[in-house]
Order: C-alpha cells, then structure tokens, then sequence
C-alpha cells in the first residue's frame, strides 16, 4: 500500500483551494458590478418616476388654474367691451377677487392677466401696466418696464417656460426661477389676454433633498435644459448639454448614468444624472473586505490542514492495512468506502429480492386465480400452504375517478391505509387494478366476522364522506374453503359492481344477497355481461332473453344508466380488448374475434368512439 496516496490527492485539492476562490472573486466581481448597477438604475428610476408625477402633480395645477380663471365671466366681458370703461374696471374688480379666492385654493400659485390691446394688468392689485409696473420696486430692480412688457404683451404659445419676473405675488423674490404657464384666449380678431400661471421653482426643493449626493434632475422645456435640482435644491445647470439623448430612457455618457422620462404634460422631459463613483465606491469597499476574508480563510485553512493530516492518517493507514491488507493502492477513504459499499449493496440486493420475490409471487398468482389466467401451481405452493386451514372473502373497492392521476392515487391510498388500520388484526392480501383495491382475507373463525367487518366499511364509508365528500361502491363476497376458488367471488363482486356503476349507485353490498331477479335491467346487464363474445349478440337477442316490450326496455335502460343497450354491448367488448391488448401478445385480429367482432373495420370505428384512439395506436401507447 502506498502510503502518501490520500496526503497527495491533499495537496492537489488545496492548490485548487487557491484557484477557486480566485475564481470566485473574478465571477462575484463582474456579477456585483452588474447587480449593483442594476439596482442603482432601478432605485433612481423609481426615485424618477416619483419625482415625475410630483412634479406633474403641480404643472397640472398650473393649467387648472388657468382653466379656472378662462371660465370666469368677468374675463369676457374685459374681452369684449371695447374700452376701458366703467363695466370693464368692474368686472376687472370682480376678476382681481376671483383670482385672490383661487389663490387661497391653489397654495404658492399666483396670476397674473395681461390685456395686450388695453394696456391693463391684473396681478398683486388691478391697474394699468405702468402703474402696476412703478407699483413694484423688487421688479423695477430686476428688469426694465420695456422688457417686462415684452414678456407680458407678446404672442405667446400655450405652454410652459421658467421665468424670474413674472408673478402675481407682491412680495415675490424677482431673483428667483419660477415656472410659467401661458394660456392665451382672444375675443374676436384683436383683443387679447394673456393669462400667467406662476409657480416658484423653489417648490420644488422639497421633493428633491431625497436625491443621492452629486445626482442632478435636470427640468427641460422644448428640448432645452431650464431647471437643475440637487438634493441641496435648486443649482446650476450642466455645462456639457451633451447628455440629453431624447431616443433613450437609460443610458451611460462619461462618468454618468443618465435616466430619462418624458413628462405627462406636453414639451417636458426629466433627466436624472448619477455619478458612476458613488457605486463604484461601495463597491471596492465590498471587494477589499471580500478579499481580506479570503486571506484569512486560507490562512486558517493551511493550519487546520496541516495539523488534521498530522493527526489524522495515521489511524487512516492502519485501519486500511487491516481491512484491505497490502492490495489496496489509491485513496485510502475511497478504498474503505468502495468495501462498505459493496457489503451494503449486496446485503440489500439479497433481502430485496427476496422480499420482491415472495411479493410479487403472492400478488400475481392471486390476479391470476381471480382473472383466471393459466398458471403454474407448483411454483406457488409457498402461497398456498399459507393459507391452509382458512376461508376467503374477497372485498372489492370501486374507487371514483377524477381524471386527475394525482388526486385518484392519493384517494386510493387513503382508503387503502383507513382500511388497513380498520382491519389490522386481520391476514389479508392487497391487489390493485384499474382504479379497484381487492383485499383477500385469510379467516379462520367466521363466526359473526362478516358483520363485524361491515361495521368497520360502514365507519370507513362515513369517515370518508365527512372527509373528503366522496361516495364509495364496495362489494363483499361470499365465503370459499380453497383459494383457487377466488375466481367465482371475483365474478360475483365484479357483476355487482359493474350493475351499481352503471344504475350509478354507491354503497356497500354483499354478494350473498342476490340482486333483485325481477328487476329487467339487471337481467339485461348479467346477460350482456355473460354473452358481449358472441358475435350475433344484439338489442333484439337481449330483449329477447329477458322477455318484455323492445322499446319500453330500451328507453328505461337508458334513462337509467344513461347508455343504449348496444352502447354497453360495445363498451364491455371494448373494455375487454383493452384488457387482452394489455395482458396478452395476440395481434388485433385475434383480439377483435375474441369480444365478439367480425371485422376490423366496425372494431376500429368503435375502438376509436369510446377510447378517443385506433387500436394500433393503444397498443402501441401501452
């Protein structure tokens, strides 16, 4: 044996200790640079989309607080009178109220309504443009009366801009930006309003201080850059204009990231500029502190290594000189566990086989007594001298089918372990076929058993009810002294079954007490049931057996089961072939003369109505 075996594979897998983390660190780098990118984009791009609709928030109240003062009756009439007389300087009066009432409704909005042919402004009071101008010393220090006539009188088109003069506050700061909206309304060909919606820009101070240091929004008007908002409030506008990109919604320019949205109001875009450092910061933070973890691993890895390989083989080397003496080569940890492999695998390999034999042999020779298929007795007598000196009854479940595979398999092992726990003290055999449990008990003393196990299936029946709301159809059989005689209880619980499914009954029945001979349907099912191979079975040979009027027992016998009698005559043949298509190699030919058909073509017509397939492809399938 070698000995370094197991300290060279150690060696080897700590060098590749080195490189996985090494690894690793590459892969966790690309991969957090990309999630923190990721998750910086998506935190501003909420934080943009919030910031958005506050700010469309106040530009609409702009707009509607124009729409307000438009809808004022005293602004037509200062419209339409031609001069500025004494019903003019009224409604002008009633106007300037109006407007102070709604900005009393619309906080820090203020008005102003310029008349162009009248020479008359309605601001922080009602008079003419000179005496409103000279009235203001905080405007006469900021712009000439010339330029400030220019603003109020000229066209203007009906929408935004940012302005420092315009406002319809006495006490406004003229040093400050506000945002302006314009709304024009003419009366006729000449006469001219223009009505000023004013809002600071300073408003918007409170709704950015939530913005990441060195980040920028940036208000644009018709493509040109107006606004810029820090989390300080409101700064200087970009130098380079060469980020506003209006194709794009996220993109990179320089050492920036650049989210852009467009705005519900018409002609205005946000633009949202973040700095690269400020992720690319917390990111090398996070990767120097990931590689000083590492380093520390490995550190701690070297040493424990060493002093496990030191403590640790010795022990390893003799327990495989003592197991696998000096034939064992390779690593030692493999070698012991490859040898208690072995011993395991073949100890169960042994007992399950053993199991599954004894199993299996039980289970199919007693379907093959029941089915009556040919068999072997002597490779069963193990089964048989079981059950010497005992009496049978067979118990047949019809379990309800779903059409989901799932639910049917779970129900089925419900009943199937209620039941087994009801009758635990019983000997029984369990077999399972198409959506039927068979239970085979093994009874010595049949005194009053039978009544004791009805009691237990009527405890199993109403338990399920309450449970899981669905009906059972069980049947008991008569008592047998041989098991080969299972055959004639399999026929007897399987006739009441099929007559109870089709009348679509549900309940527990037993065999012994005959099903009522005078009833005519069931005579025509166990005539049906004993007759579906010969081929000149019909309506007319069916009625006939079972005497009475053709079209009175039709009709009943298909309100009651709800298909013709021909129907099921072709169903039991059909359910047949099934059956022989499943169990035994025959070609299709042989199958369809065995349920009683003379032709592939009508076998295949009717294979097909009931199953939804041709013969050839079931066959296949199975």
């Amino acid at each position: 044996m070698r000995k370094q075996s197991v300290l060279k594979i150690w060696v080897i897998s700590y060098i590749f200790i080195f490189v996985i983390p090494l690894t690793t660190v590459l892969v966790n780098y690309v991969n957090n640079s990309n999630a923190l990118k990721s998750e910086i984009y998506s935190s501003h791009e909420l934080m943009l989309e919030k910031l958005a609709a506050e700010m469309d928030g106040i530009l609409a109240k702009e707009r509607e607080y124009a729409g307000q003062i438009m809808a004022t009756p005293e602004l037509i009439v200062m419209l339409r009178e031609k001069e500025r007389n004494s019903e003019f300087y009224y409604a002008a009066s009633n106007l300037y109220k109006k407007k102070q009432e709604l900005e009393t409704i619309y906080e820090h909005l203020s008005c102003i309504i310029c008349f162009t042919t009248k020479d008359y402004v309605i601001g922080s009071r009602a008079d003419i443009s000179t005496v409103y101008y000279r009235g203001s010393a905080a405007l006469q220090e900021q712009v000439s009366y010339e330029q400030w006539t220019e603003l109020l009188f000229g066209n203007r088109t009906n929408d935004f801009s940012v302005e420092k003069y315009i406002t319809g506050k006495a006490t406004a700061d003229m040093k400050e930006e506000h945002i302006v909206y314009v709304e024009t309304m003419k009366w006729g060909r000449s006469e001219v309003a223009n009505i000023f919606v004013s809002i600071p820009a300073t408003i918007m101070n409170e709704l950015t201080e939530f913005m990441t240091n060195g980040s920028i929004l940036v208000f644009n008007i018709d493509g040109q850059a107006c606004l810029a908002f820090s989390s300080e409030g409101i700064t200087e506008l970009p130098e380079d204009m060469d980020y506003m990109n209006p194709t794009e919604t996220t993109y990179e320019k320089d050492n920036n990231m650049i989210i852009r949205r467009q705005s519900g109001e018409k002609n205005i875009e946000y633009y949202m500029i973040v700095p690269k450092r400020d992720f690319l910061y917390e990111y090398r933070s996070m990767r120097n502190m990931f590689f000083i973890s590492l380093a520390c691993t490995l550190l701690v890895g070297i040493i424990c290594l060493v002093l496990v390989v030191k403590h640790n083989y010795n022990p390893l080397y003799s327990l495989c000189r003592l197991i696998l003496g000096d034939e064992g080569t390779g690593n030692e940890f493999l070698n012991l566990e490859n040898a208690y492999n072995k011993l395991q695998e073949e100890k169960r390999r042994i007992t399950k086989t053993a199991i599954n034999t004894h199993n299996t042999a039980q289970s199919f020779y007693l379907l093959a007594i029941m089915k009556g298929w040919p068999i072997t007795k002597q490779i069963f007598e193990n089964v048989q001298n079981n059950t010497e000196q005992e009496r049978f009854i067979l118990i047949a479940f019809s379990l309800p089918v779903t059409g989901d595979d799932k639910e049917d398999d779970l129900f089925s092992f419900i009943v199937n372990n209620l039941f087994s726990e009801y009758m635990t003290d019983e000997k029984f055999y369990v077999i399972e076929e198409n959506q039927c449990l068979y239970y085979i008990f093994c009874v010595k003393d049949t005194t009053d058993w039978k009544n004791k196990c009805m009691m237990q299936l009527h405890a199993l029946e109403d338990f399920l009810m309450k449970k899981t709301e669905k009906p059972l159809l069980i049947a008991v059989s008569h008592w047998e002294s041989e098991i080969e005689n299972i055959r004639k209880q399999y026929q007897a619980v399987q006739e009441v079954l099929e007559c109870k499914r089709l009348f679509g009954e549900k309940g527990i029945y037993d065999t012994e007490k005959k099903l009522n001979d005078e009833d005519i349907l069931v005579k025509v099912v166990e005539y049906v049931r004993s007759n579906y191979t010969n081929p000149d079975l019909n309506v007319n040979a069916v009625v006939n057996e079972v005497g009475g009027n053709s079209k009175l027992i039709s009709r009943n016998f298909k309100n009651k089961t709800g298909m013709s009698i021909l129907d099921y005559i072709h169903t039991m043949r059909i359910r047949r072939a099934q059956e022989l298509i499943q169990q035994e190699d025959k070609t299709l030919e042989e199958i369809y003369t065995m349920v009683g058909y003379t032709n592939d073509v009508t076998f295949r017509r009717v294979f097909l109505k009931i199953t939804g397939m041709l013969p050839k492809d079931y066959k296949e399938k199975i």
